[in-house]
């Protein structure tokens, strides 16, 4: 599991979480707290890409979560990684050795 805490400048607090054990697995994006908050971050975080060009949506994958919180999309907030940081130590492609793509 990966989880991230955001917080805006008037001190709003969601949580962010996917329920993945790897850096590649996709999962649902899990946004608990204010529900005003919730409501921006989900349009925000479906119009957002991730480490490789992934659009994110409302499902997606450790590496694009992260790279997508720590775009300029999200520079007004103030994010933590509370839970998970093994899943976005290193940003690997996630293909295959030997595979054709």
């Amino acid at each position: 599991m990966i989880k991230y805490e955001l917080i805006d400048k008037v001190r709003r607090t969601v949580t962010i979480s996917l329920e993945a054990s790897s850096p590649h697995e996709r999962a649902n994006i899990v946004i608990a707290g204010d529900e005003s908050l919730k409501a921006i971050v989900s349009d925000k975080l479906s119009r957002s890409y991730g480490a490789f060009g992934h659009t994110v949506g409302e499902v997606t994958s450790p590496i694009d979560l992260d790279s997508a919180l720590r775009s300029s999309v999200f520079k007004d907030y103030r994010i933590g990684l509370t839970q998970g940081k093994e899943l976005v130590s290193s940003y690997g492609s996630g293909i295959p050795k030997g595979a054709v793509t």
